[in-house]
């Protein structure tokens, strides 16, 4: 506590301000912060009889966000945690992303966006008596990509009721090539729904 004749010129919180008409008795002060700061403590004392402000003195605190969090398969762009900072999400080459590029800190002290996801690209597995259309073995195809299936001659494609997806660099399942009924290159087009990003 400090005394009323010694606290006027002390009671103002470092970056901000006290508002107050007067310092007799039962006179209350008003604190605040300045933009980029939060209030730590009472927003208002009053000068009792004892000419001390009652309650403790508030601090003014800079508004920071904590650290994003942990980011899979990519990197932060910017380091600055403050109020009004932006941070960039970026995905490690092959990674395809699913959610927001940025995220502002906001004067809740939380983040505009969450963190997104990097997805891994699926690679191409080998295929008996058949292959990927314009992917060989052990290339990359990216979520969300169209993908074609060929069988060689006398061979067919197995159809089956789920079709081929990649999520997160896992396949669904493999097409498998079998003896074919007909004499004749069987081409089976095989889709996913295509990814849209947000």
């Amino acid at each position: 506590m400090f005394q009323l004749s010694s606290v006027r010129n002390q009671r103002i919180p470092q970056n901000g301000r006290a508002h107050y008409t007067s310092v007799s008795y039962n006179s209350v002060v008003i604190y605040e912060c300045r933009f980029g700061f939060k209030l730590v403590g009472p927003a208002t004392r009053t000068c009792n009889a004892s000419k001390l402000w009652d309650g403790l003195e508030p601090v003014c605190e800079e508004i920071k966000c904590e650290d994003p969090g942990p980011f899979y398969n990519g990197y932060f762009e910017g380091r600055s945690y403050s109020l009004g900072s932006t941070v960039f999400f970026r995905c490690f080459e092959g990674m395809k992303m699913e959610g927001a590029r940025s995220a502002t800190c906001l004067e809740n002290g939380n983040w505009s966006n969450p963190i997104p996801k990097c997805l891994s690209p699926c690679i191409v597995p080998e295929m008996e008596q058949g292959n990927f259309t314009d992917f060989s073995p052990g290339s990359r195809v990216s979520h969300g990509q169209e993908v074609n299936i060929t069988c060689i001659y006398r061979y067919d494609v197995i159809h089956t009721a789920t079709p081929v997806s990649c999520n997160n660099g896992t396949w669904s399942h493999v097409p498998t090539c079998v003896p074919g009924k007909n004499d004749h290159i069987y081409l089976s087009k095989v889709y996913y729904e295509q990814y849209r990003n947000i």
